[in-house]
């Protein structure tokens, strides 16, 4: 029952999501839609046995990520037209802050990933950024003479085939591990799953726990597991293995995860790790791309 009702929020929601960064927002229309959202997650957190939201202190966090894809022969004129929006309108003090990937390899190959987080869900409400929501509404007079929004609708759309591919992903808390500092991440590894219905609360141990391995494993990596909220499968979790070198990931692909967690928390760990990983997840082949940062397209360009 709770995937039905899924599916109809997943319909009202994704309708709404588009940027400012690109389109047009109506206030009122967006605090209802993101009102109806809050009310229906309710019930689909309490079909799936999850209760842990209440307990929660930190509001959690989420990603947005817009899809756009562009011609081969408009990528040299679309990458430079980028890259002169976000250094002019979204690098500095009181700018919003947006980040470009190349998807080289999957689903995805060859498309951008526009993207900006993490932040609160409250975010999505300010009405003086570009991170907040817009649901098609006619631009009002403070959004027709926008320089930011002119430029892009200018000097990106004409040449995108097509960018209304949007996703909200939130991050699951105590899932994130870093060994190489704040800085974004050179390359970044995807993958994805999908989980049974009712196993929530498992997913987030599970993700905790293999937060903990990776603190204390000594790779160079960072990384967090996500949970797609909009756009998408709400089954579907996104594990994110960020490095800047692949002789380090390679090397953490040969000593293999196993491995690693037999050393971190012993010989029986991993073979308990992996027949919940099993129990959790069903039977589904594992969406996997890589993904390369592109500073010159980010606000911050490590």
């Amino acid at each position: 029952m709770f995937i039905v009702r899924y599916k109809f929020l997943d319909n009202l929601f994704y309708r709404a999501v588009y940027f400012m960064e690109t389109e047009s927002v109506g206030e009122n229309i967006m605090k209802k839609i993101l009102s109806l959202f809050f009310i229906f997650n309710c019930f689909i957190l309490h079909g799936d046995n999850h209760d842990s939201a209440a307990s929660e202190v930190e509001e959690r966090m989420i990603y947005v990520v817009r899809y756009i894809e562009v011609a081969k022969s408009d990528v040299v004129a679309y990458e430079a037209a980028l890259a002169e929006k976000t250094q002019r309108f979204n690098v500095g003090e009181g700018t919003d802050e947006w980040f470009t990937h190349k998807i080289l390899t999957g689903p995805r190959t060859g498309q951008y990933a526009r993207w900006f987080g993490p932040v609160p869900w409250s975010q999505l409400d300010r009405t003086e950024t570009t991170h907040h929501v817009g649901v098609g509404t006619a631009p009002g007079p403070s959004r027709v003479g926008n320089p930011e929004v002119v430029f892009w609708q200018e000097n990106l759309t004409p040449l995108e085939i097509s960018s209304g591919k949007t996703e909200i992903l939130e991050r699951i808390p105590g899932s994130v591990y870093n060994k190489i500092g704040p800085e974004l991440a050179r390359f970044g590894l995807s993958q994805r799953w999908e989980i049974k219905p009712g196993m929530l609360p498992e997913k987030e141990m599970l993700a905790a726990q293999i937060a903990e391995v990776m603190n204390s494993s000594g790779f160079l990596l960072r990384g967090e597991i996500s949970r797609l909220v909009s756009g998408g499968n709400y089954m579907t979790f996104e594990s994110w293995t960020g490095f800047n070198e692949w002789a380090e990931f390679g090397k953490f692909r040969t000593e293999g995860f196993g491995a690693t967690f037999k050393r971190v928390l012993g010989d029986k760990a991993f073979v308990e790790h992996r027949s919940e990983f099993a129990r959790i997840h069903q039977d589904s082949a594992t969406e996997t791309e890589v993904w390369e940062f592109l500073p010159a397209l980010s606000s911050r360009g490590h």
